[in-house]
């Protein structure tokens, strides 16, 4: 609807609508978490490790830990923030079964990129 009311009063000049970073990572951050189960994983950034004094075991190390649905989304941004439209729906495609709760919302992921795939450029 946006697009075509743009249309509508720029007909006569090039124009081009995009989409800015922040639309788009809200939106992903958003139906990834819905369509991931919630689960905490070690964090594959390079984080630093804290030590804990634990009275009964001593010093502990402790990593932090990151939900499931921020480390998929992490990737799926970085691949559209480049420009690789078709590398980020293949991924969200072939995400593991195990760690889907609802598959619908990464069908819309995908029905969503794919429709805004002009309106997406690369802003590295």
């Amino acid at each position: 609807m946006l697009k075509s009311t743009i249309n509508k009063y720029f007909k006569y000049g090039y124009h081009r609508v995009f989409l800015d970073e922040y639309h788009i990572d809200e939106k992903i951050d958003n139906l990834i978490s819905l369509a991931i189960k919630y689960r905490r994983v070690k964090s594959p950034w390079k984080l630093p490790i804290y030590y804990v004094r634990d009275p009964k075991k001593g010093q502990v190390r402790f990593q932090p830990k990151t939900s499931l649905s921020r480390v998929y989304a992490s990737v799926i941004k970085s691949a559209i923030h480049f420009g690789n439209i078709d590398e980020s729906i293949e991924y969200i495609r072939h995400i593991d079964p195990q760690d889907v709760e609802t598959p619908g919302y990464l069908d819309d992921l995908i029905a969503y990129i794919d429709c805004r795939r002009e309106m997406i450029f690369a802003t590295h």
